[in-house]
């Protein structure tokens, strides 16, 4: 009871705030509530003379009252459908949240906005007729509450945002309808006792489950118990039929709720876990939960012993896996496969594995998130499938997706996880400002999560995990899309944190996982290979050292084969395993420290006449480790990578309009049948027409809400088409504008005119004497407003915000044209021309415009296709204008002057060669000159010129924030740079973007653009007869790039089961296949793990071999830069601050050597600092860890790389286990520029300068 009365008032607190956060919404909500109550109470409670002006009376107010329900019922649904979408409610459950606690903090949030729509008009009441209104406006507050479970019940059903917000409209407002025809029936009289009895049916059914039905059946009640007394007391007998009247709005709330939370756990859904449908008989046998010590330890399983490190001893056991198993598709796939493991309190353990390899099923099972197929596990000495609660607690969480409250701010997020944790108010606060202050997000505290980068969510994310006291903390891919700046910072966070906590850490970045991991292990297709430390792993598993050398004559065939040469001659063992950009990797065996420094001493000796200006020799990295790990490992299964075939020799035809509409129109087909919401809308469109055939007054008004409320969920796959990215892959894979206006078109009046058309011919089938009439104005009538339904779905792009607006602009004066009933002819007319929906309600409600209906049909056909090509007219600019953002530009530069603050600040000698050179040639396949950007007062480009040249590669790196962004959405044409401006291919991006984007292949950021329902390989097919490429050869380059990205295993499954690995080499492929001149990537690796990364470099690497195409790529990861590209910007403040190749940067930017010391204890540090202090005098250490440092140990005439490895293998006694020496990494080139930038770099961090003292600097 006080875990879930803690998870009720967290809840509530966090639904308290998100009110806050939309005063303006909810305010409006509630003000058109308590008008409308109070418009139906000032009308309903006056003395009626004639009773049938009663009841016309009441007939208004159910059509009111049910309106304003339906807006309120719409804001619950929506905020629970966010939370459930963003894997909020996921997050919530593994902390401990249960569902009944959801759904009552739901209740106790909404009961005073509720009760402040019933209060006023109930005083109101009170006031004017006493008691007896009192008691009869009880009912008005139950029907409010019900609003919450009846929502809860529809959010169970639905996996979409759209699909609930659209079926809301229709659950909540048509099984209504059979009770507004009997009150209708008592103005008339016109039903017969057939029609009477099987509505009443209807009714019975409902009037326990739907709380609209329930209220509505009490309205009717409730007037004619106000005919019963005349006297302002109610009588016993009058009380009890209210009492009476209210159990179906009570047994609404219970069997709503009680239904929501069954179907919850029942339904299966992507975003959480669920449980087979006969879950709630498991009380009678399952065992009763408690406390389970471990007392024996765990002995890890796995191939060979040798490569499992002993046990740590006498240190509390934080996590314990016990032959543990995961499987899917009832057996079929086994994800996880008998892994033990032991993690201990005060370490960080790092699981490694590759895209598929089970390790994020171990940390879901743990989260909660899953439930192991079989095996124990335990968190804090407690069963997790014994007792849950009692597990998640202590337990923080880090998923790979952001679950936080977007519309909160950083610290109410915290403050909410805080008390979800135990935490009271005080101490809630207290914690809060410690996480922000060491996650260096004070000056954010009151920002909104939503306008965080990127960056700075992962790490509020991890600030959740932290937060509330946790002792077990679980981190799935933490620094995910962080630049090098964040994610060192982050790293030192997480490495500060550690004690007293146990805490696991999945990547795949293997330098986070060396710095981090006190101990690693790593997985393949479901079982541990091996574990244990950082040393243990490269001293059993590594392969011997790697050369590095750095020559600027790489293209000089001669020169490279010299290099070649030299290096056999010294070891014959040794293997060139990579040359690019000048940069030739060689792997030499494990051998002596004076082998080796004879290899430094010939290669001093030679490097002059080599052509050789720098060079490193590493050890064995994590990375080697893992390589080797999963090649025996896929040798073992047989599963080893064919090596990918060439190109075949064809030639792409530009396929024909109607082949594009083919391809289209299968791709719409698709999502409709993924998300099938229009198909569930024909239902209530059948069964309100069975409800009109009575009379033809009754047949026209249901026609109207019918066929009116369908039309704002049409064109709304136009709005998400442009949100997630789907719109700008089709340009860029070739799709003509008019191809996508006829298909689009096409397909949405297809479906809305066999809506209309099923429901008239029903309607038919009782003779309603309007139907001839709406017969023949029906195509027109869905041409206009699908017109004006396209129109709103090129202006906004999200289509929630689309379905509203249009279901405002239609109802609105709809509904307000009663109240000007007196009001001339003019103002009539003006408002029946708003929308096509209102003049088809013009004619429904002023026949006296139309006194003979079938003279008026060609008229009426003749205005409707007028307004939908009007509307049509305005779509197809506003699609231009979102294009062709250089039309917006200049309708803005009528009103505002061109920006000024623009000039460059800090000009490079490269940057400033680099300038001139783009200037004076114009042959540049991709060419940004003098670009800048402004938005508001802030400038997120500066200036910024650079070219790439055919046969080539660019990197394009800067930290978050510097506009990098920016910079991109100006090349796809998606921004008009507000200076300079962008060539693809010789085309100006501003003034020609279809053109110059068919000239681009793009990689986006997200991977929002894929088709869920299709497998990989039907997608590639997809797109490549857009892309047209020939039959003949179609499935050999789809099967070519399937096996260049390593996507072999997973391309016939639907898409939308692949990790985020997966999808991001689906992503590449689509984008290699077209074979466009420019290519450009954005961190087209994140998520891919490194086996599969090189697999997908050899891919990419392709195309700076092909003199007529180039790369852009835009990456995190700097060694992916180093391999692919042959040059490398590095941004910062809207600046490009040093430009060149990665040999040059180092050259010029370099100023030290960087030293890496492996020893045994953190006792050995001291001396290691000593002696490095008095060795070499200057030297810095810019990194240390419990078992390594880094030293930056200056240059000096005398100092060679050579000479300071012969150095350090003297007989100088130091406890060093190994070393790698070398120039400064690129890494350290980034950090120093990004200190350059004015908003960055503001937190400081305390270097060691050994021999001179402590010197602060500005934290990397």
């Amino acid at each position: 009871m006080v875990l879930a009365w803690r998870a009720i008032t967290a809840m509530t607190y966090k639904n308290k705030l998100l009110f806050k956060s939309s005063k303006l919404t909810l305010g409006m909500k509630l003000a058109g509530t308590i008008f409308v109550v109070l418009n139906s109470w000032s009308l309903s409670m006056q003395d009626q003379t004639y009773p049938i002006m009663m009841i016309v009376t009441m007939f208004f107010n159910a059509m009111m009252i049910m309106l304003a329900s339906l807006f309120m019922v719409k804001d619950v649904v929506n905020k629970i459908m966010v939370e459930k979408v963003n894997k909020t409610r996921q997050q919530l459950r593994s902390l401990g949240v249960s569902e009944v606690s959801y759904l009552l903090s739901f209740l106790l949030s909404y009961f005073p906005i509720l009760f402040a729509a019933w209060a006023l008009p109930g005083l109101a009441a009170i006031w004017m007729l006493g008691s007896r209104a009192a008691i009869i406006m009880v009912p008005y507050l139950i029907h409010f509450l019900s609003f919450v479970p009846f929502a809860y019940l529809h959010c169970a059903l639905f996996q979409s945002i759209r699909a609930a917000t659209f079926s809301v409209y229709l659950t909540f407002t048509f099984p209504a309808l059979p009770s507004l025809l009997l009150i209708y029936n008592e103005m008339e009289q016109t039903f017969g006792v057939t029609t009477v009895s099987w509505l009443q049916a209807i009714v019975d059914i409902f009037r326990y489950i739907h709380p609209l039905v329930g209220f509505l059946e009490f309205t009717f009640d409730r007037t004619k118990l106000l005919t019963l007394d005349q006297k302002w007391v109610l009588s016993g007998s009058d009380i009890g039929e209210v009492c009476l009247a209210l159990l179906p709005l009570l047994s609404s709330i219970c069997i709503c709720s009680l239904l929501g939370l069954y179907l919850t756990h029942c339904i299966p859904s992507p975003f959480y876990n669920t449980h087979r449908w006969t879950f709630i008989f498991d009380v009678f046998t399952s065992s009763s939960g408690g406390k389970n010590l471990i007392k024996e330890p765990v002995v890890p399983s796995g191939v060979d012993p040798d490569r499992f490190e002993s046990d740590i001893g006498g240190k509390p056991v934080g996590v314990s896996i016990r032959n543990v198993t995961k499987s899917y598709n009832n057996g079929a796939v086994k994800a996880v496969n008998g892994v033990n493991l032991q993690m201990y309190n005060g370490e960080i353990f790092a699981l490694l594995g590759h895209n598929g390899a089970g390790k994020t099923s171990i940390l879901e099972c743990l989260m909660g998130m899953q439930s192991f197929t079989s095996g124990q596990a335990f968190v804090n000495g407690i069963d997790i499938d014994v007792d849950p609660i009692g597990a998640c607690q202590g337990v923080g969480i880090c998923p790979q997706f952001d679950g936080s409250f977007m519309s909160l701010t950083v610290e109410q997020n915290l403050q909410i996880f805080c008390r979800l944790k135990g935490l009271n108010g005080g101490d809630a606060d207290r914690d809060s400002e410690m996480i922000m202050r060491y996650l260096h997000l004070t000056n954010k505290a009151n920002c909104k999560v939503k306008k965080l980068s990127g960056g700075q969510k992962r790490k509020l994310a991890v600030g959740l995990a932290f937060c509330g006291g946790s002792n077990v903390i679980l981190l799935d891919e933490p620094s995910s899309g962080m630049d090098i700046q964040a994610m060192i910072q982050l790293w030192d966070i997480i490495r500060s944190m550690k004690k007293g906590r146990t805490i696991i850490l999945t990547t795949h970045s293997m330098q986070e996982a060396e710095i981090l991991g006190d101990r690693i292990g790593i997985m393949s297709a479901g079982s541990l290979q091996c574990l244990g430390s950082n040393l243990f792993l490269k001293n059993r598993l590594g392969s011997g050292y790697t050369l590095s050398l750095y020559s600027p004559h790489h293209d000089d065939d001669e020169g490279a084969l010299r290099i070649k040469s030299f290096i056999s001659q010294l070891g014959p063992e040794a293997k060139l395993t990579s040359s690019s950009a000048g940069e030739f990797v060689f792997s030499l065996p494990p051998q002596s420290a004076r082998d080796s420094q004879l290899v430094f001493d010939a290669i001093e000796r030679e490097k002059t006449a080599l052509g050789i200006i720098d060079y490193t020799l590493t050890p064995s990295t994590l990375e080697d480790v893992f390589l080797r790990i999963v090649r025996e490992h896929d040798e073992a299964l047989g599963q080893l990578v064919e090596p990918v075939a060439p190109m075949p020799s064809f030639e792409f035809h530009r396929p024909s309009l109607l082949e594009q509409c083919r391809v289209l129109l299968f791709f719409l087909s698709t999502l409709f049948f993924q998300d099938s919401t229009l198909l569930c809308s024909l239902l209530p469109a059948f069964g309100c027409a069975f409800g009109s055939f009575a009379h033809d007054i009754w047949a026209n008004a249901s026609m109207f809400f019918v066929l009116f409320a369908i039309v704002p969920q049409f064109a709304t796959n136009i709005c998400s088409f442009k949100a997630t990215g789907v719109r700008l892959q089709f340009d860029t894979l070739g799709m003509s504008p008019a191809a996508f206006w006829i298909t689009t078109f096409a397909w949405n009046y297809t479906i809305l005119l066999s809506i209309y058309s099923s429901l008239l011919f029903i309607i038919w089938m009782g003779s309603s004497s309007m139907v001839d009439f709406w017969f023949y104005v029906t195509p027109a009538l869905c041409f206009g407003t699908l017109g004006f339904s396209t129109f709103l779905a090129y202006i906004f792009r999200n289509p929630s915000s689309k379905v509203t607006a249009q279901f405002a602009l239609q109802y609105v004066p709809v509904l307000s044209m009663p109240v000007f009933l007196n009001l001339n002819f003019k103002y009539r007319l003006f408002l029946s021309f708003v929308t096509p929906a209102t003049y088809a309600q013009t004619i429904l409600s002023y026949p006296d415009l139309y006194p003979d209906l079938n003279a008026s049909v060609l008229n009426v056909n003749m205005v409707l296709i007028g307004m939908g090509i009007f509307w049509f007219g305005l779509a197809i600019f506003a699609d231009f204008a979102y294009r062709n953002p250089i039309v917006l530009l200049r309708i803005r530069r009528l009103i505002f002057s061109a920006p000024t603050n623009l000039s460059v600040q800090l000009l490079d000698s490269d940057v400033v060669a680099e300038k001139n050179r783009v200037q004076n040639t114009p042959d540049d396949l991709l060419q940004l000159n003098n670009v800048g950007k402004v938005f508001g007062r802030t400038s997120a480009v500066r200036g910024v010129t650079v070219g790439v040249r055919g046969g080539s590669a660019l990197a394009f790196l800067g930290v978050n924030g510097s506009g990098k962004t920016s910079a991109i959405k100006c090349m796809l044409g998606e921004l008009s740079p507000d200076t300079g401006d962008v060539h693809i291919a010789g085309i100006n991006v501003a003034t020609n973007s279809f053109k110059a984007r068919s000239n681009l292949a793009f990689v986006s950021q997200f991977d929002d653009a894929l088709v869920g329902s299709l497998s990989a390989r039907q997608q590639l097919r997809l797109y490549s007869r857009l892309l047209g490429i020939p039959d003949s050869v179609r499935e050999e380059v789809i099967e070519r790039f399937i096996n260049g990205v390593h996507l072999n295993l997973g391309a016939d499954r639907p898409s939308y089961t692949y990790s985020g690995g997966m999808k991001r080499k689906l992503a590449v492929a689509i984008c290699l296949m077209s074979q466009r001149p420019v290519v450009l990537m954005d961190e087209p690796s994140t998520g891919v793990d490194p086996a599969s990364r090189r697999h997908m470099w050899s891919m990419i690497d392709e195309v700076k071999a092909n003199p007529s195409r180039c790369l852009l790529l835009t990456t995190h990861a700097l060694d992916e830069a180093e391999v692919l590209c042959d040059r490398i910007s590095i941004m910062v403040a809207g600046e490009i601050m040093c430009l060149g190749s990665s040999t040059h940067l180092k050259t010029k930017y370099a100023s030290a050597y960087q030293v890496d010391i492996n020893f045994n204890t953190p006792d050995d540090a001291s001396a290691i600092q000593s002696w490095f202090g008095a060795k070499f005098p200057g030297t810095m250490v810019v990194e240390f860890h419990e078992h390594r440092m880094k030293f930056e140990v200056p240059k000096r005439h005398d100092l060679s790389i050579a000479s300071l490895f012969r150095i350090l293998h003297s007989n100088h006694g130091l406890p060093i286990q190994d070393l790698s020496i070398g120039s400064l990494p690129l890494q350290k080139i980034f950090l120093k520029m990004a200190q350059k930038g004015a908003r960055l770099g503001q937190t400081e961090f305390v270097h060691v300068q050994l021999g001179g003292g402590v010197t602060p600097h500005h934290s990397y």
